[in-house]
């Protein structure tokens, strides 16, 4: 990786960190790390529940999801779920202005684990 590509990314993480910060409140600073390879971040935050990898391209092509779910939506949350061909597992992408909110909402309609009690 060249000088340039090193000096992008860490202008990435840095807004990122400060991203966090302001929306979120979650403390957040640029990880020394070396190739990810012992389970490392790319940020370092006060929230040792999350692990957050930061990407910044010229375009990323889900934003065209996000961006059609956004004009669908009008003043709801959107959220674009996908799966690859292949793959099992599902991944959700929301905008991160969005995500608290929908992490409230969400609570209301988490799936309780049924207790002994229950049964």
């Amino acid at each position: 990786m060249g000088a340039m590509q090193r000096r992008k990314g860490k202008t990435i993480e840095r807004e990122a960190a400060a991203v966090l910060e302001t929306l979120w409140g979650i403390s957040a600073s640029r990880s020394q790390q070396f190739c990810g390879g012992n389970g490392d971040g790319d940020l370092k935050t006060n929230v040792n529940e999350f692990h957050f990898e930061v990407k910044g391209r010229a375009k990323h092509g889900v934003f065209h999801f996000l961006d059609q779910a956004k004009s669908d939506a009008k003043e709801r949350i959107p959220i674009v779920l996908l799966r690859e061909n292949g793959r099992r597992e599902w991944g959700l992408l929301i905008f991160l202005d969005d995500a608290i909110d929908f992490g409230k909402i969400s609570q209301a309609f988490t799936k309780k684990p049924q207790t002994n009690e229950q049964v």
